[in-house]
C-alpha cells in the first residue's frame, strides 16, 4: 500500500467515523442520526472493511460517497492486510480458515466458490479478478488527511514534526497513540483502538478527545467487542459526538438494586483467568496478570490448552434501574440480562425487561 497522504482546506461541518467493519446498517443509521448531507465534510478513518457481515457493499458505499469532492475515504490496517494478502504474503488461506467474516469469503460465496478445494496461488488469482474494482479502489484511497487544525489518519503518527515520514505501520496499526504524545498544533483524530481500551475499570465506548495532548480517539469497538457502538464525531466550530448501537432496546417493568458494587475488568489482551470457584450462573475467577478478582458469568468463560480465558472485555458490575428506564440490552444470558444503562455497562435480572 503507497503512503498516501493529501491536505485539504475544510470550511462547513465535518463527520468523521472510523471502523465501521463491514456493518453498512449501523453506519446508515448513524448518517441519518447526524442528518449527514452532501453539503457536510465526511471523513472515514480507515477499517471500513472485514469483521462485519456487509463488507462488500459497504466497500461499494465508499466507492459512491467517494464520488463527492468533500468525502475523504482512509485506509486502515485492515485495507492494508487485504490488498497484502492478495498481492504479497500466503496467508489468505489461513486467513479464511481462521475468520468467519471477510471481503473473501463474501465474494467467493457470492460466485460459489468452495475455496477449500484451491490452493493459495489460486484463491490469490480468484480474488484479484473478481475484485478488481474494490481492490483498486482501495488501493487509490490516502492514508492520512491534514487539515489546518486537524489530522485524520487510522492509528496514529510518530512523535515528530515531519510527521509525513511516520512509518506507514505507525500511521496504520500502531497502539495506544492516546498513551504517547506529538509536537504538532492539529489535533489528530484516530481510530483503530477501541475507546474502551482506555478504561481500565469501565466498558465506555464514547469518544475520547484530550485537549491538553490534542488527541482524539473515535473508535466505539464495532465488529470487535461485543460491547460496542459505531461513534461519529462532529466538527462545527467546537466538538459533538454521537453513536449508535447494535442492540434492541428495553424498558424497565420492575427495579434492580443490587447494592453496593465494585468495577472489575477484563479486557484485552489480558483475558486469561483461573477458576477459583466454579457457580450456577457467576463463577469466582482470578485475572492471570494481575491476580485480581471477580466474578465472571459462565458464559465467558472458555477453556483452551489447560488455560481457562474470559472471551470478550467484561465488567461484574450489577447496575441499578428504576421502572421505566430504558437499557439497551447486549444479550441475556440465563437468569440474567448484560444492559448499558445511558453508558454503564453491567448486569440486572433479566425478569426486569419490559419489551419496547
Amino acid at each position: 500500500m503507497e503512503k498516501k497522504i493529501i491536505s485539504s482546506q475544510l470550511t462547513g461541518r465535518t463527520i468523521a467515523i472510523s471502523d465501521i467493519h463491514g456493518h453498512l446498517d449501523l453506519f446508515q443509521q448513524l448518517l441519518d442520526k447526524v442528518d449527514y448531507s452532501t453539503q457536510d465534510n465526511l471523513i472515514i478513518i480507515g477499517d471500513y472493511v472485514e469483521k462485519g457481515e456487509q463488507i462488500l457493499e459497504t466497500v461499494h458505499r465508499m466507492q459512491d460517497l467517494a464520488r463527492q469532492k468533500n468525502v475523504y475515504i482512509l485506509n486502515g490496517n485492515c485495507e492494508w492486510a487485504v490488498l497484502d494478502m492478495v498481492y504479497h504474503s500466503f496467508h489468505l488461506k489461513h486467513y479464511l480458515n481462521n475468520v468467519c467474516y471477510s471481503i473473501f469469503h463474501e465474494i467467493f460465496r457470492k460466485y460459489d466458490i468452495d475455496y477449500h478445494r484451491y490452493e493459495e496461488s489460486t484463491l490469490k488469482i480468484l480474488a484479484q479478478l473478481l475484485l478488481k474494482e474494490e481492490l483498486a479502489f482501495i488501493e487509490s484511497c490516502a492514508v492520512m488527511l491534514k487539515t489546518k487544525e486537524h489530522i485524520f489518519v487510522h492509528a496514529g503518527i510518530e512523535d515528530r514534526l515531519d510527521v509525513e515520514n511516520s512509518s506507514l505501520s505507525s500511521l496504520l496499526e500502531q497502539r495506544y497513540f492516546m498513551n504517547g504524545k506529538h509536537p504538532l498544533s492539529q489535533y489528530v483524530v484516530v481510530g483503530h483502538l477501541p475507546a474502551a481500551n482506555y478504561h481500565l475499570y469501565h466498558i465506555d465506548n464514547r469518544i475520547i478527545i484530550d485537549e491538553n495532548k490534542r488527541m482524539i480517539s473515535i473508535d466505539g469497538g464495532v465488529g470487535v467487542k461485543i460491547v460496542c457502538q459505531l461513534n461519529a464525531l462532529i466538527i462545527d466550530k467546537d466538538y459533538q459526538t454521537q453513536y449508535v448501537r447494535p442492540f434492541k432496546r428495553f424498558a424497565i417493568s420492575k427495579a434492580y438494586y443490587p447494592g453496593v458494587c465494585h468495577h472489575h475488568k477484563v479486557t484485552w489482551p489480558h483475558y486469561e483467568v483461573n477458576v477459583l470457584e466454579k457457580q450456577d450462573e457467576f463463577s469466582l475467577c482470578q485475572k492471570v496478570y494481575n491476580r485480581e478478582k471477580l466474578s465472571i458469568k459462565n458464559e465467558f468463560l472458555y477453556v483452551e490448552n489447560d488455560q481457562w480465558y474470559c472471551k470478550d472485555d467484561y465488567i461484574d458490575y450489577h447496575v441499578s434501574v428504576e421502572v421505566h428506564d430504558v437499557v439497551d440490552v447486549i444479550d441475556i444470558y440465563g437468569k440474567y440480562a448484560y444492559i448499558i444503562k445511558d453508558h454503564e455497562v453491567g448486569w440486572i435480572l433479566k425478569d426486569c425487561l419490559m419489551n419496547l
